[in-house]
């Protein structure tokens, strides 16, 4: 292709990937609180989806059977045509609304961020201690895990941190980010800051 071939050691080559697992190592007892944080603020959104899901549900049923008596007092001749037909209307796209709200399952999508979000830690908890006791087959595992865009750059190995491990990374640069921690938690509150 006439670029002139690039000869890099195996051992500069992974010292310079070791870069990526130190930017987001974190100690086992920073992982576990970030986790409790995390933990503490998912269970409040749970029980507030509960509380919704309890209140759509009433609301529902509140409908359907104002939806039954509209039908009595049609039936009844207490309401014209008109004025059924259109409050049906109403009623029925209101039903509807709630039914979808009802159906709409945030548990699964919940359990899904927390299973990702249990893997990113366990990752980072001592990652650097694993790294160096790793098997070269068990590094390019790990930093597939981690990261992403490998490219060699003349003498330099250069990659991108996927996203979580990016704010992993921040977390360890800059103290605790709002991404990790519920909303109102300071940098002191944390033991990051």
């Amino acid at each position: 292709m006439g670029l002139p071939q690039v000869n890099v050691a195996e051992a500069k080559i992974w010292s310079q990937l070791e870069s990526a697992v130190q930017q987001i190592s974190l100690t086992k007892a920073v992982a576990e609180d970030l986790a409790e944080k995390v933990h503490k603020r998912d269970f409040e959104k749970a029980e507030k989806l509960r509380q919704q899901y309890a209140e759509n549900k009433e609301r529902l049923e509140s409908l359907l059977k104002k939806q039954d008596q509209l039908f009595d007092d049609f039936s009844k001749g207490l309401v014209d045509d008109d004025d059924y037909r259109r409050l049906k209307v109403k009623t029925k796209d209101e039903v509807q609304l709630l039914k979808a709200k009802l159906e709409n399952d945030y548990r699964s999508a919940q359990e899904l961020v927390r299973v990702r979000l249990k893997f990113t830690l366990e990752l980072a908890k001592d990652m650097e201690s694993n790294w160096k006791e790793a098997t070269p087959s068990d590094r390019v595992v790990l930093l597939t895990n981690v990261s992403s865009n490998f490219l060699l750059d003349g003498l330099n190995v250069r990659y991108d941190l996927k996203k979580p491990f990016a704010i992993l990374s921040e977390i360890k640069l800059k103290g605790v980010s709002k991404k990790w921690c519920p909303p109102g938690e300071s940098r002191r509150t944390t033991g990051l800051g």
